[in-house]
C-alpha cells in the first residue's frame, strides 16, 4: 500500500489587516509630506486642498488592496495595533486636555509652532533670507514634513493650527507605538491572540519614557516624531518575510523621501534596512530583482535629495550647528536598549535559521532583523558622535539616535515574548513570566501623571486679540506679572509672531521672571502694551483693553507720579567670568528719600561680609547699581551709576561652606525689606557650587482709594493716626474693610498695620497684617502729611457663627518688635454684623 504526503502549506502572504492600516496611514502621511515639499519648491502654494489630496492617493494602495480582499484579519495582531496605539494616544491627549495645547518647559514646541504657522499663514516655504532668518532662526532650513502634517490636521479638523500642534504629535506617537508593537508581534512569530504579548513593547516604552513619550511631552520634539513614525514604518516593510515587490518597494520608498523632510539625519538607518532586506543572502527570490527593487525603494528619496538640499544647504549647516537640549542618558531609560540583547538572544537562539543556505549565511539569517537594524541605529548614532567631536556637528544629535534605538530595542523585549509564548512548556511560561517582571520593575516610572502646560487657553485668547485688534502693538508687547521661564517666548514669538532676533525681554525672561504687572506700569521704558497673566486691578496709571478670564491686556495711560510716588527695584545674580555679580536697577521717577541697598553674605545667621551702596536720591531718572564678589576672597567691587566706584575690603577669615547673598534695604541700619540674591557652596579652595541665582523685582506704589469712610480716630505715637473707616461687607468667606491712614511724619521704619476682628469676649477671631495697599505701599514710602486708603479683607472661619462683632486695628514696629502705643483715641473701630 502507497503511502503520500500533502505537500505543506504556503504560507499566506497577504498582509494582515493592522499592517494594512498603519501602512495606510503612513502612506497617507509620507504622501502629503512629499508633495507639499514639492509644491513648495516649485513656488507652488501649500494650500489644504492640496495637503489632504496627497493624502487620499497615499491612502489608495491600502484602500485597493482592501476593497480587492488581499488581506487576512489576524485580530491578535489587529487588537496589539489598536491597544498601543490607543494607549499611547490616549496618555498623551488625557495630559493635555482639554485645552490641547502643547506641553512642557521646551522652547522648542515655539520654534516647531513658528513653522507650522508660517506654512499656514504663507501657504509656502519660508525664504532662505536673513530677513526671516531674523524672524524664524534656524527654522527656516528646518525640515518642514511635521508642519505640513500639522496643517493638514487642522484642515481635516477644522481647527487652528496652534490647537493641532500638539495633538498632531501625539496621534504620531500613538501610530509609533502600534508600529513598534506590531514589529513585536511580527518578529516574535506571533499567531491568534498570543499577539497580545506583543503589547509589552510600548508598555515597556511607557514605563521608560524618557526616549520616546518625553520626546513630545517634555521636550517637543514633535519633527522626531514624524521622523520616527517614517523610520519604523520603512523598517517593517524591511523585516517582512517575503522580498519586496515592486508595488511594496514605491510604497517604502515613499516613506523613506518623506523622511527627507521630516527628519533627514535619521535616513541611514531605514535606507541600510531596505537595502539588508533587498540584498540580505538569506533573502528568497532573485538577487536581480531584488535589486532592482531597491533601487525603485531608493529612487525617490535621492530626487528628493537633488530637489531640496541644495537650497536649504545655502544657508549654511543651521540645522547641524544647532545645539538643543536633551536629557542626559540614565539607566531607566535605556532599560529597553540594555533588555534588548537578551530578546535578541532569545529570537536567535529560537529562529529555525535559513535551509539550503551556506553555513554562514544561515548563521546571519538566525540573527533577528530587528537587532540588525538596532545595530544600524546605533552605528549612526556613533558616527554623529565622532563627527560631533570633529566639530561637523552639534554633539546632540548623536544622543537623539538613542529616540530611533530604544524603540527598536523594545519591540525586540516584544519580540522575544511572544516567541517565548509559542515555545512548548514549560518555556512558554517564560513569556507571562517575564511580562510580570517588566511590569513589576518598571511600575515606579508607569505613567506621567502631569505635564505643564505653559500658553494656556486665556493667554492664547489675549494674544489673538491683540494682535487681531492692533497689529502694531502686538510686534512690541511683552508679558508682565508671570514667573520666570518659557511664558513670555512663547507669548511674544509665537503666539504674537514677534522676531526672535528681537525679542531680549522673552529671552531674558526664560533665566529671570518678566516685570510685575506694577513694575510694567512705572517703567517708561517699557513697551506700551502689555499682556498681564494674573490681574486682580490695574495699577494706576494702565487700562485693561481687555480681559480673558485672569489673563489682561493692559495699555500705560497717565499716571500721577506724584500721588503714586513710585518706586521699582529690579534685582538680579550670576556667575560670570569666574565672579558672583549681583545687578540692581532702580526706576525712581521722583526725586526723595531711597533706603540703603545693602548687599549681605550670610552663613547661617552669621554675617560674613556686607557691600553697602547708597543710591543717589537728587535724581530722578533710573539707577544702576552692582557688586562683583571674588569667591575666593569675598572681597570685592561696586559701582553706582556711572559716578561711584566703590571697593570693598575680604573678610578676614573668608569661610567654606553653604552661604547666601541677600538684599537688604535699610534706613539707620534697620532693614525695611530683604530678599534672597543667590544661595551657593563655597570651597575651601574658594570655589562656588551649587550656585542658585535668584531675580525679581520690589515694586512700591500708592493706589488711590476714594470710597467713602466714617470717621474715626485712633492715633499710634507721635508718627500715624486712623481717620476713617467702613465695612464693605461679606463675600466669599471673607469680610472687606476700608481703612484710611493719616501720616504725620516719615516714618522709616518697617511698621506693619493690623485689622482684628473680635468676638463678644475680646478674643480675636480673624486678622490681617501686614504693610498697607497689599504691601506695595509700606509706612516707609509714606510722606508727611500723606492720607493713605486702603482696603482690608478678613478671612473669616468656616465656623463662625453669625453675630455681632468688633473691629479693631493696631501698629506694629517690626524692627522694635514692639506695638506702637496708641495715644489719642481708640483702636476699637465699631460693631459688624456677620450673617
Amino acid at each position: 500500500m502507497s503511502t503520500s504526503t500533502l505537500p505543506p502549506t504556503p504560507p499566506d502572504e497577504r498582509p494582515t489587516l493592522a499592517w494594512l492600516a498603519l501602512r495606510g496611514i503612513g502612506g497617507a502621511i509620507a504622501a502629503l509630506v512629499v508633495a507639499a515639499l514639492l509644491a513648495g519648491r516649485a513656488g507652488l502654494p501649500i494650500a489644504p486642498a492640496l495637503l489632504l489630496a496627497a493624502a487620499a492617493l497615499g491612502l489608495l494602495p491600502s484602500l485597493r488592496d482592501l476593497a480587492r480582499g488581499r488581506w487576512r484579519a489576524a485580530p491578535g495582531e489587529l487588537a496589539t495595533a489598536a491597544l498601543a496605539l490607543a494607549l499611547v494616544g490616549g496618555v498623551s491627549l488625557w495630559l493635555a486636555w482639554p485645552a490641547l495645547l502643547p506641553l512642557g518647559r521646551s522652547v522648542d514646541a515655539v520654534h516647531q509652532f513658528q513653522l507650522v504657522d508660517w506654512v499656514a499663514r504663507e501657504q509656502r516655504l519660508p525664504p532662505l533670507d536673513s530677513q526671516t532668518r531674523g524672524l524664524m532662526g534656524e527654522m527656516i532650513a528646518y525640515p518642514p514634513g511635521f508642519a505640513f502634517f500639522t496643517n493638514a490636521l487642522a484642515a481635516l479638523a477644522r481647527t487652528p493650527a496652534l490647537e493641532a500642534t500638539f495633538p498632531a504629535a501625539a496621534l504620531l506617537g500613538g501610530l509609533c507605538a502600534a508600529l513598534v508593537a506590531l514589529l513585536a508581534a511580527q518578529a516574535g512569530g506571533a499567531t491568534g491572540w498570543r499577539a497580545l504579548l506583543g503589547l509589552a513593547a510600548p508598555l515597556l516604552l511607557l514605563a521608560h519614557r524618557m526616549f520616546f513619550l518625553d520626546a513630545y511631552i517634555d521636550h517637543s520634539y514633535y519633527a522626531q516624531m514624524l521622523g520616527l513614525l517614517l523610520v519604523l514604518l520603512v523598517c517593517a516593510w524591511a523585516t517582512r518575510a517575503q522580498p519586496l515587490t515592486p508595488w511594496d518597494a514605491a510604497q517604502a520608498g515613499l516613506a523613506l523621501a518623506a523622511l527627507e523632510a521630516a527628519y533627514p539625519l535619521w535616513l541611514p538607518v531605514p535606507a541600510a534596512a531596505l537595502a539588508l532586506a533587498a540584498l540580505a543572502p538569506w533573502r528568497a527570490g532573485p538577487w536581480r530583482g531584488r535589486a532592482a527593487a531597491l533601487a525603485l525603494a531608493l529612487a525617490p528619496t535621492l530626487a528628493l535629495v537633488l530637489v531640496d538640499l541644495p537650497a536649504r544647504m545655502r544657508t549654511g549647516q543651521l540645522v547641524l550647528e544647532h545645539q538643543g537640549v536633551v536629557a542626559d542618558p540614565t539607566l531607566h531609560g535605556l532599560a529597553p536598549l540594555l533588555l534588548a540583547a537578551p530578546a535578541a538572544l532569545v529570537l536567535a537562539i529560537t529562529s529555525a535559521g535559513g535551509a539550503g543556505l551556506p553555513r554562514w549565511a544561515a548563521a546571519l539569517g538566525r540573527v533577528p532583523t530587528l537587532a540588525l537594524l538596532l545595530a544600524l541605529a546605533l552605528l549612526e548614532l556613533a558616527g554623529l558622535g565622532l563627527a560631533a567631536r570633529l566639530g561637523l556637528a552639534a554633539p546632540y544629535h548623536s544622543t537623539k539616535m538613542l529616540f530611533v534605538a530604544v524603540p527598536l530595542g523594545a519591540a525586540l523585549v516584544g519580540a522575544a515574548l511572544t516567541r517565548l509564548a509559542g515555545l512548548r512548556a514549560p518555556m512558554r511560561w517564560a513569556a507571562p513570566l517575564g511580562a510580570a517582571l517588566l511590569v513589576l520593575a518598571s511600575a515606579p516610572g508607569a505613567l506621567p501623571l502631569a505635564a505643564e502646560h505653559i500658553p494656556t487657553p486665556d493667554l492664547v485668547r489675549a494674544a489673538r486679540w491683540l494682535r487681531a485688534s492692533d497689529p502694531k502693538a502686538a510686534e512690541k508687547a511683552v508679558l508682565v506679572g508671570a514667573p520666570a521661564g518659557p511664558m513670555a517666548y512663547w507669548l511674544q514669538v509665537a503666539l504674537l509672531g514677534q522676531r526672535r532676533d528681537q525679542a531680549e525681554a522673552a529671552m531674558a525672561a526664560l533665566a529671570a521672571a518678566p516685570p510685575t504687572t506694577e513694575g510694567w506700569a512705572m517703567d517708561r521704558h517699557q513697551p506700551k502694551v502689555a499682556v498681564s497673566t494674573s490681574l486682580s486691578a490695574p495699577p494706576p496709571g494702565t487700562e485693561v483693553l481687555a480681559q480673558f478670564g485672569h489673563v489682561a491686556v493692559l495699555r500705560r495711560a497717565s499716571l500721577d507720579r506724584e500721588s503714586a510716588n513710585p518706586l521699582v527695584v529690579r534685582y538680579s545674580s550670576r556667575l560670570e567670568d569666574g565672579r558672583l555679580k549681583a545687578a540692581l536697577e532702580l526706576v525712581h521717577p521722583i526725586s526723595g528719600t531711597l533706603p540703603l541697598a545693602e548687599l549681605r553674605l550670610l552663613r547661617g545667621d552669621d554675617l560674613v561680609a556686607r557691600y553697602p551702596l547708597a543710591p543717589r536720591e537728587d535724581v530722578n531718572k533710573d539707577q544702576y547699581l552692582g557688586v562683583e564678589i571674588d569667591p575666593a576672597t569675598l572681597g570685592g567691587s561696586g559701582y553706582i551709576n556711572d559716578d561711584s566706584f566703590p571697593s570693598f575690603a575680604p573678610p578676614a577669615a573668608a569661610p567654606e561652606g553653604h552661604m547666601e547673598l541677600r538684599l537688604r534695604l535699610s534706613f539707620d541700619g534697620v532693614s525695611v525689606d530683604e530678599r534672597t540674591l543667590a544661595s551657593f557652596d563655597r570651597t575651601q579652595e574658594g570655589q562656588l557650587l551649587n550656585l542658585s541665582p535668584h531675580s525679581g523685582e520690589l515694586v512700591y506704589l500708592r493706589r488711590e482709594d476714594s470710597a467713602p469712610v466714617a470717621a474715626a480716630h485712633a492715633q499710634f505715637g507721635a508718627v500715624l493716626a486712623l481717620d476713617g473707616w467702613q465695612s464693605a461687607g461679606v463675600a466669599e468667606g471673607a469680610l472687606s474693610v476700608r481703612l484710611r491712614w493719616h501720616a504725620q511724619t516719615p516714618i522709616r521704619r518697617p511698621v506693619a498695620l493690623e485689622l482684628r476682628l473680635l468676638d463678644a469676649s475680646g478674643a480675636t477671631v480673624a486678622s490681617s497684617a501686614g504693610a498697607p495697599q497689599g504691601g506695595f505701599y509700606p509706612v516707609w514710602r509714606w510722606r508727611a502729611g500723606e492720607i493713605v486708603a486702603e482696603t482690608r479683607s478678613l478671612a473669616l472661619p468656616a465656623d463662625l457663627p453669625a453675630g455681632a462683632y468688633t473691629l479693631a486695628v493696631a501698629a506694629f514696629d517690626e524692627g522694635a518688635q514692639a506695638a506702637l502705643p496708641l495715644t489719642e483715641g481708640s483702636a476699637t473701630l465699631g460693631q459688624v454684623r456677620i450673617p
